[in-house]
């Protein structure tokens, strides 16, 4: 299953926010706390809050995995030294 929006509250943990988002927006990848029993597959969610819109999504480690590769479409291949220290970055 592809990105299931929701709009109900779930539990989640925050695994990782995005560094340096402009006024407005903030994302962030939660680890769901327990899982939805209509969504059995999905086990984070992902937050996308713009000036415009506030989403979530429920996610799996495929969804993820296809958006590696949609990003890397977008701005090519990252420097690896960059990428790891944006990583430990978002995680704090």
């Amino acid at each position: 299953m592809m990105f299931v929006k929701i709009d109900h509250p779930h539990k989640c943990t925050c695994l990782a926010k995005a560094p340096a988002m402009a006024e407005g927006r903030e994302w962030f990848i939660g680890k769901l706390d327990e899982k939805l029993s209509e969504y059995p597959h999905e086990t984070h969610c992902l937050h996308l809050k713009t000036p415009y819109k506030d989403v979530t999504f429920l996610c799996n480690e495929a969804d993820f995995r296809n958006l590696i590769i949609i990003c890397r479409a977008v701005v090519g291949q990252p420097n690896e030294s960059w990428l790891q220290s944006m990583v430990e970055q978002s995680k704090q």
